[in-house]
């Protein structure tokens, strides 16, 4: 009777559990909330993979690393990103908590290459922002442009929903893709996904394109 008692309660949590992870919005629902978050993931392709914050003009140096300048967070404030705690929040209100770890620990994060040059030891930190003990940001004055000149035209009207499985809901948005030299640019399918974290959706890929017309 005990085990018997022990199974039903095991396979009673294991349905509490699915049912909380299903997903019952209805198909518009659904794509309403792929454009919000998507809309929501554009100043951030900017910060971390675009061109970023820019540093403000003088010598406020990060004081443990000087490669470091304060980060002009005008072009953010009205998205609520005035530091390094401001950003960390916006980010987790568009992206799930694992890809968060992945963008944190890519680019908030201090982290390092030690490498040597003869007989010498040097440092390289990849990291593109880091903060002062008051949570300031400040931005590397030289980091990588992974977007570059690319601009990204959404097709918000074209949103496909493809699957739906338990928490996770994968999409699909048309994008014309352009840069500097192609103002006419081309068409292509950006596959996304989003899953339920918490009652909430939350972006699981990013959503920035770079040109690429071959």
């Amino acid at each position: 009777m005990k085990k018997l008692l022990s199974l039903i309660l095991v396979l009673t949590a294991i349905l509490t559990l699915t049912a909380c992870s299903n997903i019952n919005e209805d198909e518009e629902t659904l794509k309403r909330q792929a454009c919000a978050l998507i809309e929501k993931s554009l100043i951030l392709n900017n910060i971390y993979w675009g061109k970023g914050l820019s540093p403000l003009p003088g010598e406020q140096k990060l004081s443990y690393d000087h490669n470091y300048s304060k980060a002009d967070v005008s072009q953010v404030e009205k998205y609520g990103i005035t530091n390094m705690q401001t950003l960390k929040e916006y980010t987790q209100g568009v992206y799930t908590q694992n890809e968060c770890d992945n963008i944190f620990g890519t680019y908030l994060t201090q982290s390092s290459y030690t490498g040597t040059f003869g007989e010498y030891t040097y440092t390289e930190v990849y990291t593109r922002y880091l903060s002062d003990m008051s949570g300031d940001l400040f931005v590397r004055e030289k980091k990588d442009d992974l977007i570059g000149d690319s601009i990204v035209e959404y097709d918000y009207d074209s949103v496909r929903i493809k699957k739906i499985k338990r928490n996770t809901v994968e999409f699909e948005i048309d994008v014309t893709v352009k840069n500097s030299d192609d103002e006419t640019g081309y068409r292509e399918t950006l596959p996304l996904q989003m899953r339920k974290e918490n009652g909430s959706f939350r972006l699981n890929t990013p959503t920035y394109c770079v040109y690429d017309k071959r």
